[in-house]
């Protein structure tokens, strides 16, 4: 009888234990993931993910750092990109003009004053202080704007912690 007890525990405890592996709370790059944006498995990742990588490093890796992890110049875009929607990191990337209105002034009867806010918003946004750099309005590159939702599934990933700083493969369809 104590040997079956023993036997139960060891069952039991394999059980317990192959549970908690198994729980997202210990998902991982090595196990991947899928949302609307990326597919990642053990480090490889869909063939959009991967665009959004090679642009990343060709056009923002010299200011944000590798992976998107920041530098003494740019934030840590692994972080600032949950704070933004898909809408949000394109508008920001390609035009660079992001305009907070009271609500009350979003109306017809309103729209000189609306325009007038944006207009000031936007020689704010063009005015560089001396020893200040400004991120480029990459709108006018038609590469990076191709490309854009690659770049915010490739950051996304990175984000969300299911892929490493390093070059992933590429999954095979």
């Amino acid at each position: 009888m104590k040997s079956n007890i023993k036997n139960h525990s060891y069952f039991l405890f394999f059980i317990i234990s192959l549970l908690a592996f198994n729980s997202p709370a210990f998902a991982n790059e090595a196990e991947g993931a899928e949302t609307e944006y990326y597919r990642v498995e053990n480090g490889n990742v869909d063939p959009g993910t991967f665009l959004g990588w090679s642009m990343y490093h060709d056009t923002c890796v010299t200011c944000h750092g590798v992976g998107g992890s920041g530098s003494e110049i740019a934030p840590d875009l692994t972080k600032s990109i949950e704070k933004y929607s898909f809408k949000k990191f394109q508008n920001w990337v390609l035009k660079r003009y992001l305009v907070t209105l009271p609500a009350d002034a979003v109306s017809a009867e309103n729209t000189t004053l609306v325009r007038d806010a944006m207009l000031a918003e936007i020689a704010k946004a063009e005015s560089k202080e001396p020893g200040t750099i400004d991120m480029p309005k990459w709108g006018a590159n038609p590469v990076v704007k191709s490309r854009i939702r690659n770049i915010y599934s490739y950051l996304k990933a990175r984000a969300d912690g299911v892929l490493g700083p390093d070059r992933p493969g590429v999954l095979k369809e």
